[in-house]
């Protein structure tokens, strides 16, 4: 086998394998999409227990107190996240504050520190 030979199987293997690679990614959406549509298919035009379940979801969201505690979850979820993202950024924020005044100390010896306390809020001496 010579040079050109071997080169010319070479590429198209590369081919053969570009070609595998690209369409592993849409095979199994295909799948899933196929298997959607017979389920669909096989419900088409039949009562069923979830026909059901949409009129009694639909049925729900029309009253008050559903609505009401949809954004009740809603909210105190938003205030949870909140709070707990407060809690992790002045953990880190404790967590690297010694590394912080030691590489500013490295840099400028005589600089003044902003007096902050070690999770990055102002001293309560500060506050009005």
């Amino acid at each position: 086998m010579n040079k050109y030979e071997y080169e010319i199987k070479r590429q198209r293997w590369e081919t053969l394998d570009t070609a595998v690679a690209r369409l592993s990614k849409w095979i199994p959406l295909c799948v899933i999409f196929y298997f959607v549509y017979l389920s669909v298919a096989a419900l088409a035009g039949k009562a069923t227990l979830a026909q059901f379940g949409l009129w009694i979801a639909a049925d729900l969201k029309a009253t008050k107190v559903f609505s009401h505690v949809v954004t009740s979850i809603f909210g105190l979820g938003g205030v949870t996240f909140g709070y707990r993202e407060r809690k992790l950024r002045q953990k880190n924020i404790e967590r690297m504050s010694s590394q912080l005044a030691e590489y500013e100390a490295k840099i400028d010896p005589k600089r003044s520190s902003s007096r902050l306390t070690r999770k990055g809020s102002t001293r309560p001496e500060d506050t009005l």
